[in-house]
């Protein structure tokens, strides 16, 4: 999104950012060009899906978070923040090298209505980072950790850490 990705660089700018290296890409299971559509009213979010096809439509390069580490030539990966509107599980599958390789921390908002537009559930991500050897929890209001019954999933924020060997 190019506002939203001029807006990141000028705050990263503002605030003397060194660390730090941003990219104007979506992260999903394929290579290849999206649309995004951009809500014309301040939502907080856009959305990659073929059922969400109001607002602005712009188009733009998705890799595989894979690829992209590789491309990178990344050595370590310690963690991930993902807030991306039901593109969660296109997200995990195209990083399975990546979620093997290096057991990054996960931070990701997970919303059943945005995981329904990409044909799968909320529990589909718990399952997929379950099997991958993840114990999740959920994020409150309040910045607790609640550990997670799988068959009542709430809304919103999760923190998911690699198991102990």
């Amino acid at each position: 999104m190019p506002a939203t990705f001029q807006e990141l660089e000028s705050n990263a700018a503002l605030n003397s950012c060194e660390n730090l290296e941003l990219f104007c890409k979506a992260i999903g299971n394929s290579v290849e060009s999206i649309d995004i559509y951009v809500p014309q009213i301040a939502l907080g979010s856009g959305a990659a899906s073929q059922f969400l096809d109001t607002g602005e439509k712009i188009q733009v390069p998705m890799t595989r978070l894979d690829d992209f580490v590789d491309d990178k030539g990344l050595t370590r990966v310690d963690f991930i923040k993902a807030d991306i509107e039901g593109g969660e599980l296109a997200l995990l599958r195209g990083g399975e090298q990546l979620l093997t390789k290096f057991h990054p921390t996960i931070l990701i908002e997970i919303v059943d209505i945005h995981c329904q537009r990409f044909g799968h559930s909320p529990e589909d991500v718990y399952n997929c980072l379950v099997g991958k050897g993840y114990t999740g929890r959920h994020i409150t209001a309040q910045g607790e950790l609640v550990d997670l019954d799988p068959r009542h999933l709430p809304n919103g924020n999760f923190l998911f850490e690699p198991q102990s060997s």
